[in-house]
């Protein structure tokens, strides 16, 4: 896990290991392990995926039971590195967010 912003309002914001799985099947990372770390998985967490033509979805740790997920489109020409949550929440363009429940 990456410590990338700590705020009053927010908290801390940190991001994981990214697990990938490309359109043959292949899967790429590692699980999300927090054991023996400060941070946890609780509802006011929020699940956020950045890219174009995404689907993101987060699973059990025997991955038979998917918990959350979205998926986010991008217009023609939008670059990666300009992707921007608009109001604050990524709506299914360019990025799309769930709650962990």
């Amino acid at each position: 896990m990456e410590l990338v912003n700590i705020t009053i309002e927010r908290g801390a914001v940190v991001k994981g290991p990214v697990i990938s799985v490309d359109s043959s099947g292949r899967q790429e990372g590692v699980p999300v392990n927090l054991e023996g770390t400060p941070f946890f998985f609780s509802y006011t967490n929020f699940f956020i995926a950045v890219g174009c033509n995404t689907r993101a979805t987060l699973w059990t740790k025997t991955g038979t039971t998917e918990h959350v997920g979205c998926d986010s489109i991008c217009s023609n020409g939008t670059s990666i590195t300009n992707i921007r949550p608009e109001n604050g929440a990524c709506s299914g363009k360019d990025c799309c967010q769930d709650m962990l429940w």
